[in-house]
């Protein structure tokens, strides 16, 4: 999502004067997932429109759980065939949305994260917080933590988020 596609959720509770909780809730019912980036998660412009169109619906008596997403979920895209059969249902930038969450939330293996984890603790490389948790799905503790046969270790700082140092443990033998 380039900068010019990309509204902060943030701004999303003002917009509609509702809290988070309630905000979520509409994402999950107009099948919208942000992009987290850092510490900071955004939608599309195309997505926005969804919301509005949301937004519309319930301020005339709608809910939540009848109202039907014009946008396609990447869940239910299975084929580039799909697309091939109606082409003018798709903008570039809803197709270049798809692609980047396609990208950013697959993973081939399980293994991947201990393979990631493994090339990070060899080069000694300190990762921030949303990197570690964007690796193995959890945010690391304050005073570290093992994930698998690896340490996490808080090391300074990485921009405005704790710096964490991974190094693989020695391995024991039963």
């Amino acid at each position: 999502m380039n900068s010019v596609n990309r509204v902060p959720v943030k701004d999303l509770t003002n917009r509609y004067n509702i809290g988070k909780t309630a905000l979520y809730a509409r994402f999950e019912a107009a099948g919208i997932k942000p992009i987290k980036e850092g510490t900071r998660s955004y939608i599309s412009t195309e997505e926005l429109e969804e919301l509005d169109g949301l937004d519309s619906y319930l301020k005339t008596g709608g809910v939540l759980s009848e109202f039907r997403p014009t946008i396609v979920p990447v869940e239910e895209i299975s084929s580039i065939a799909m697309l091939q059969n109606e082409p003018a249902n798709f903008t570039t930038n809803w197709l270049m949305n798809v692609v980047e969450r396609l990208i950013f939330t697959s993973r081939k293996s399980p293994l991947d994260r201990y393979r990631e984890l493994e090339e990070v603790a060899q080069n000694g490389w300190v990762l921030s917080t949303s990197d570690i948790e964007a690796i193995i799905g959890i945010k690391p503790r304050i005073l570290g933590m093992a994930y698998g046969s690896f340490q996490i270790s808080r090391c300074g700082k990485v921009g405005r988020e704790a710096g964490w140092i991974i190094k693989k443990k020695a391995n024991v033998s039963s």
